[in-house]
């Protein structure tokens, strides 16, 4: 402890940078290597300080997750120090080699707080007047004259899914129910898999993309799709398990994907487009009333005649 006025004289003076690095990352481990000492800064507050910059104790108890060991909690207080010293060394660094130029950012943050005042304005304007009641008429009718917008990449089925283990004593029987695919043994299929596999799922009897599915029972895409492209039955095994897939529709890639399965993508477009109508309308007000108030003077620089 009786190092640390020599190493923070070293960090406000050193100019080395890797002194620098060395004395803070030495000073961040120093500082949470004794519960004495981290004792000792909590009553004058300050935990660090380079030249100017101060980072006070209160400031990493903030960012300390809730909940965890203090061990742990050494560790995130000491990274946390010493990723808050090499930004503010960093600084310094660039305050050191960059030209005057360089180091001009005003015009930067100026346009930067301008852009972001503007996007909190106009998501509090379009938050205020969205309508966000979408008619099924309005979807549909959208639907049907955008249809090459909804092509689908690798195919969609509807489909019931059964993963059973191989020594499953009435794997042939469930197989033979899954190739029948009538309502009745479909539903046997169904109870037999409730009781016996290691999963079942029929998606809800929604639509499903291939790439989803094949996440789902792990295969590969292209292979899923040779195999249901001439049996609307696929097996596909590996060393403990069987994974039946029965097919009870579907869409081959480069199809149309049906109007039920793109509602909640429908919704979002006439969303988007509602807001991008909003912005465009606030823009153009505010410019009319603009000119008309005098507020915006457009002067000619043309020469006369």
């Amino acid at each position: 402890l009786m190092m640390l006025p020599l190493l923070v004289s070293l960090l406000i003076t050193a100019d080395n940078f890797l002194v620098m690095r060395f004395a803070i990352i030495f000073l961040g481990s120093l500082i949470l290597s004794s519960c004495r000492f981290v004792s000792s800064i909590t009553d004058e507050g300050l935990a660090v300080r380079i030249g100017r910059a101060k980072l006070y104790k209160s400031e990493i108890e903030r960012v300390i997750p809730k909940g965890i060991s203090k061990e742990d909690s050494l560790n995130f207080a000491r990274d946390y120090i010493n990723s808050w010293a090499i930004k503010q060394l960093m600084f310094l660094k660039a305050e050191e080699e960059l030209s005057k130029e360089d180091k001009n950012v005003e015009q930067l943050l100026e346009d930067y707080k301008i852009q972001l005042m503007i996007f909190k304005y106009e998501n509090k304007f379009i938050t205020d007047r969205l309508d966000t009641v979408v008619t099924e008429e309005e979807m549909l009718s959208y639907y049907d004259d955008h249809k090459e917008m909804f092509v689908t990449d690798d195919g969609i089925v509807k489909a019931r899914y059964v993963k059973i283990h191989k020594n499953f004593p009435n794997l042939k029987f469930l197989r033979a129910l899954a190739m029948k695919r009538d309502v009745e043994s479909l539903e046997e299929m169904e109870r037999l898999a409730y009781n016996s596999a290691e999963k079942y799922d029929d998606f809800g009897g929604k639509w499903i993309d291939l790439h989803d599915l094949c996440r789902e029972i792990e295969c590969d895409v292209e292979q899923l799709q040779n195999k249901i492209s001439v049996s609307n039955v696929v097996e596909i095994s590996d060393p403990c398990y069987s994974k039946i897939l029965v097919v009870i529709d579907k869409v081959a890639r480069g199809g149309v994907s049906p109007y039920e399965f793109n509602i909640p993508k429908i919704k979002e477009i006439i969303f988007g487009r509602r807001k991008k109508e909003l912005i465009s309308k606030l823009h153009k007000d505010l410019y009319n009333e603009a000119l008309d108030k005098q507020k915006l003077k457009i002067i000619d620089d043309e020469p006369n005649d």
